[in-house]
């Protein structure tokens, strides 16, 4: 499994180790057992991109012309073009959101989360090239509690 990480700064890829990888730097989710389990049941050589932004809400920094969305966007793309660039074939498989409470602090943006989410998925998914791709979906604290029933399962 190797990881791309982006802390806003700095991109680097990580093989077996974890340093850097959340939002606060010190931090990592459920992705690294993920890749493992993906690698392990597919045998398939696993990148994941992490872009992870602590504090950010779904319906300003991650809408379709939010900076923290703009920039996994231009993440995606140069880490596409770094691997081809290898001579490896890239394969869009799935996409893990883990929201925290950031859209919770407005009714507003509570009450677009859905439509805002489901804008986001279809967006990646055209990014990715997979109609259909996989999305699973993760609550962190207090986002709205209908994520739990996600229609995105993995």
């Amino acid at each position: 499994v190797v990881i791309n990480t982006n802390d806003g700064t700095d991109s680097r890829w990580l093989r077996n180790g974890v340093t850097n990888l959340g939002a606060s730097g010190t931090q990592f989710g459920p992705e690294i057992t993920m890749g493992k389990d993906y690698a392990a049941t597919h045998g398939d050589a696993v990148g994941i991109m992490k872009i992870a932004v602590g504090g950010t809400s779904l319906e300003e920094d991650w809408a379709s012309d939010g900076a923290t969305y703009l920039s996994g966007v231009q993440t995606v793309n140069n880490t596409k073009a770094f691997w081809q660039s290898m001579g490896y074939s890239v394969h869009f498989v799935g996409l893990m959101w883990d929201q925290g409470e950031r859209d919770a602090i407005s009714l507003t943006f509570a009450n677009n989360y859905e439509a805002n989410l489901n804008d986001l998925i279809a967006r990646f998914r055209t990014l990715a090239g997979v109609p259909t791709m996989k999305v699973a979906v993760r609550e962190t604290k207090t986002a709205p509690r209908a994520l739990l029933h996600s229609l995105y399962p993995w």
